[in-house]
């Protein structure tokens, strides 16, 4: 189910043309939706669904049918079949919070998180390389060193490790994706 609402809130911002990261944005797409398919939605609750507003709340099938019939479908469930058939689900322009290595200064810390209950934090050593300073419950380890260029809330990551003389491909978060992604970038001082 999560990753169906991730899908949809992607498609959501891709009509609406922007990503809703504020409360301009929110009330701007709320505006439109009203405008194009004549029914509401409350700001709070679409405050919450984009993790703007803290909340543990899951939204209703209500409000996920109102977003489905927004983006073409007919109500939820047509949404989620769709994408369990492997209709258009093959891209999608990422919203959720982002990591963009390129942005990064050496010595900048990564925490990385996702279930269930693993745990890295890395610095980053330039030329996307970072180093693994602490790894709990997952396969990377300790002085392991890998290589990324893009982590992304929500979404699984895909790095190369190198341990002594062997290289090898890691995907973290693969079912549900990060669910921690911050960078430290100072003492303290969290991006």
């Amino acid at each position: 189910m999560e990753n169906c609402i991730r899908i949809l809130k992607c498609r959501v911002e891709e009509r609406v043309g922007r990503r809703l990261v504020t409360p301009t944005d929110f009330n701007f797409f709320l505006l439109k939706l009203e405008e194009e398919t004549g029914e509401k939605l409350g700001i709070s609750t679409v405050k919450r669904l984009w993790s703007y507003v803290k909340s543990n709340h899951t939204p209703s099938v209500t409000t996920l049918s109102v977003l489905a019939r927004y983006v073409g479908y007919n109500d939820w469930d047509a949404f989620c079949a769709a994408l369990q058939q492997g209709v258009d689900v093959e891209s999608a322009f990422l919203s959720e919070k982002q990591i963009k290595v390129d942005a990064l200064q050496e010595g900048a810390l990564l925490d990385l998180g996702w279930s269930p209950d693993r745990y890295c934090r890395a610095v980053y050593l330039g030329n996307h390389r970072f180093k693994i300073l602490e790894a709990r419950n997952c396969k990377l380890r300790e002085g392991d060193v890998f290589v990324g260029t893009l982590f992304c809330l929500g979404n699984p990551f895909y790095v190369t490790v190198y341990r002594g003389n062997e290289m090898k491909a890691y995907v973290g978060g693969k079912e549900k994706g990060l669910s921690l992604l911050n960078i430290i970038v100072k003492k303290g001082e969290k991006v």
